[in-house]
């Protein structure tokens, strides 16, 4: 189970970016920092009986993409504590919607001047 968060019109700037050697390594680690600090507010804030969802929670490091996954083989229930399961009386207790929704302001400007530097490093210098 995964959160993503999605920014209309990403997928265009990684296009131009792709024809920049090195380029799509500066956005993997441009979007891995930012997928870090999501992750540990999402951390912080999910129920913690055993700790195992907690811990379950990681990052990624994508060109496309922040990413921020939860659960796994051995925390089957990430999907079911993050969404709930009416039909069984469990609420929502959503802890990667809330990280990802308290972190908006961040990651606009993160990603703003990501991009203003892959901008001015990659095409300004041409």
């Amino acid at each position: 189970m995964a959160a993503t968060i999605k920014i209309n019109g990403l997928r265009e700037v990684i296009r131009s970016f792709n024809q920049y050697e090195g380029a799509v390594d500066d956005l993997k680690e441009a979007n891995a920092s930012i997928s870090q600090k999501v992750a540990q507010d999402a951390v912080a804030i999910a129920p913690k009986r055993s700790g195992n969802l907690a811990r379950s929670v990681k990052g990624n490091r994508a060109k496309e993409k922040v990413q921020i996954k939860a659960g796994g083989r051995g925390v089957p229930y990430a999907g079911v504590i993050e969404y709930g399961w009416p039909a069984r009386n469990i609420e929502s207790q959503s802890y990667l919607r809330r990280a990802a929704y308290k972190n908006m302001g961040f990651v606009i400007q993160q990603f703003d001047a990501n991009l203003e530097s892959l901008k001015r490093k990659y095409i300004s210098s041409r």
